[in-house]
Order: C-alpha cells, then structure tokens, then sequence
C-alpha cells in the first residue's frame, strides 16, 4: 500500500457523473478543503455550476451521447481511453499528491497506477467484491466481471492485465471508504484498507414550490406520504408499470424521484396521488415522508437511515438486493426480492406498518449509529491516517 499524506496537499477528484457518486466527494472535498487541501475535480460539463457554485475548482469535459464519466457507458474501453488521454493532461499539469475516485471511474486507478499516486475510492453501502479467503463468495462474479472491463481498458494503453483477486486488485484503492457503519454493513474478510465513513450524505440547497403544494395539498396531516426512488430497472421496467398502477389505488401520497429513470419515456400518464420530479433530495422532505419505497440502492438506503424512515426494498440488480437484505435482517423495512411479490397486500402492509412506527425501534438505533458517524473530524482522520 502507497502511503497517505497528512490531509494537506492536492487532490484530484475523478468520480462518475451521477448524483448519488458526486454529491458523497463534494461533502469529502469540502472537509479535505477545511484542513487546508487543494481540490480539483475532473469532471461532466453538465455538473460544472454545480461544483463552482459549492466553491470547488473544475475542469470539465463534454461527452456524447452520455456525460463525461457516466455511469452508463462506464465499461466501454473505446470511451474509458479517451476519458484517461483527457484526465491525465489535467494531472500532469496539477500534480495531485492523492486521487479519488468512484468504483466505476475506472481512468482514476490507471492515472493512480501509473503516476504512483495513493488513490482513494469512495465506495457503497455494500462492500462490492467477495472478502479475503472467501472463494464461495456470490460476489467473485462482480470482481471477475469488473477486471475484465478494466483489464480491456489496459490493453487498449498498452498495459498488462490483472487479476480478480479479492485480497490485492488495485480497483480495491489504498484506501477504500464504505459509505456505512459496522453495525449496518460489517462483514468478515474485508482488506484492511476498508473503512466505514457513515452515510456521508450531502444535498445543495433545494426550492421547490410545486412540490411543498403537493405536500400541504392533502387532505388532512394525519394522511401518509412516502418517498420513492427506484432508479434503473435495467432489463425490467414492467415492474415498474406494476408499482405505478398499486401505488395508485393506495391510501396514501408518494413522491417520486425519477432520477435515471431512463425507462419512463414511453410513460404519459400517473395517478393524482402522484408527485414526480428528476432530482428530490430526501433532506427536504423527511419531515412529512412515512417511508421509503426503493431498488436498494445506496444513496436511497442511506438517506432513509440517516433520517429514520423505514424502507420497502424492491432490487433490481445484485448490490440492491444485498443491501435489501441488509435492511430486512436489521429490521429497518421489508423486501420483495421476487417480482410475483410485488402484490397490493405487501404494499398495504408495508405502509401500515410504517405509519403504526413497526420499525421505530431497531430504526432508532441504526439511525443514532449513522448520526455518530457523521463527522468531518472522524472522517478527516480516516482519509489522512
């Protein structure tokens, strides 16, 4: 392992494009930034006010048909090359004494690689590749499938592969943050480089008019409102179709974010009891939302941890059902793992049950673990140790 600075030098944040991977670095550029660090991030055009306007240096790049660094052409060689011919003219030019980057910026472990410069990557929830020794582990497919987009980047640079290996690949970084607690997500086997930061939550200040009349709208205070944001389907999104149509005839209101809800465009038409924006912070409703409805995915979980909501997981990919069980074992919400689950009993269920508080107990202790994480000391003294 290459050894860490003090905290105090430059850093070159190189982290995909999308929110749920942006907003985690701005809240650890803002704290290596407080104890005297120089930040600079590499990245998508469409996220350049966003960053300045948080006080955070740029450079930034335009990429077609998807941003610079996105999360949905991550594993195309082709586009990985020209990413890392552009990046790594910034870093010759800055000189960065440490890296970070996110498990799918896959330019940020070459330039770490190749200018011997300590590199910290800012994970998930979930831990993604199998433990040390652990040669059973249902995750070995996503290390084996992960080298091998990676190792067709090398190539295409000239460089040798590497190999799936869950003690010592370089995709691991010299310092890996996992965006949990022990009590949440602590498994056996993890390299020691692994540490748990909590949440590690940060949203920008939002306004939204239309959305606070929606919420003062309903017909009385005692009527439940929940969050939902499912993300990506992928391969699937009749599943959504389904949700729509029970969530619809349900006793309650729903917020929806449609972040990357790439498979909506043919979807015209949703119940009154529906309110639908492209980016809601959670932040800005947790006072009047009962619940969470989500694919199991980081940002979502997280968020509804920090803030005490109770959560009905519906995944649709492997790290979302890993952090679905996580949330059902702890208690803290329930699961539909099976899409011929997805029925209007277990939806009544899951909303009686979060507005009666069935999950307040075990909620309240996870949620006081997160909040005694989240800390800019503790997490400055993780990153610079």
């Amino acid at each position: 392992m290459r050894t860490m600075g003090n905290g105090v030098g430059r850093y070159l944040f190189i982290v995909s494009s999308s929110y749920g991977h942006l907003f985690p670095a701005i809240r650890l550029a803002h704290v290596l930034q407080s104890h005297g660090g120089d930040v600079l991030f590499v990245a998508a055009r469409e996220n350049q006010f966003l960053l300045e306007s948080q006080g955070l240096k740029c450079v930034c790049f335009t990429g077609q048909p998807h941003p610079f660094l996105s999360t949905y052409n991550w594993y195309e060689s082709y586009t990985g090359q020209q990413q890392y011919q552009l990046i790594r003219a910034v870093a010759d030019a800055y000189r960065p004494d440490t890296i970070v980057g996110t498990p799918l910026a896959l330019p940020a472990f070459i330039l770490s690689e190749l200018c011997s410069t300590p590199l910290i990557v800012i994970g998930y929830c979930e831990y993604l590749f199998p433990g040390v020794g652990d040669a059973g582990s249902a995750k070995q497919w996503r290390i084996e499938s992960i080298t091998r987009h990676y190792n067709e980047l090398r190539q295409r640079l000239g460089l040798p592969a590497i190999s799936a290996d869950p003690a010592d690949s370089p995709l691991i970084g010299d310092i890996h943050l996992i965006r949990s607690v022990p009590q949440f997500t602590a498994r056996d086997g993890m390299p020691p480089c692994v540490k748990y930061v909590g949440a590690l939550l940060w949203e920008p200040a939002y306004v939204n008019h239309d959305l606070d009349r929606f919420v003062a709208a309903r017909p009385n205070r005692e009527s439940p409102i929940f969050y939902v944001q499912i993300g990506r389907l992928f391969e699937e999104p009749h599943r959504w179709e389904r949700l729509v149509r029970l969530l619809g005839d349900a006793p309650a209101r729903f917020i929806v974010d449609l972040g990357r809800s790439d498979y909506l465009s043919d979807h015209a038409e949703f119940p009154d009891n529906f309110y639908l924006h492209p980016f809601i912070p959670m932040g800005h409703v947790k006072d009047e939302i009962s619940g969470v409805i989500c694919s199991g995915q980081t940002t979502s979980v997280l968020s509804a941890l920090f803030h005490g909501k109770p959560m009905l997981g519906i995944p649709n990919s492997g790290d979302g059902a890993e952090v679905t069980r996580r949330i059902v074992d702890h208690g803290v919400g329930t699961g539909i793992f099976d899409p011929a689950g997805l029925e209007e009993a277990v939806l009544s269920k899951f909303i009686h049950s979060a507005t009666q508080g069935c999950f307040q107990t075990k909620l309240m202790l996870q949620q006081s673990s997160f909040q005694a994480h989240d800390d800019d000391a503790r997490l400055f003294a993780e990153v610079s140790s």
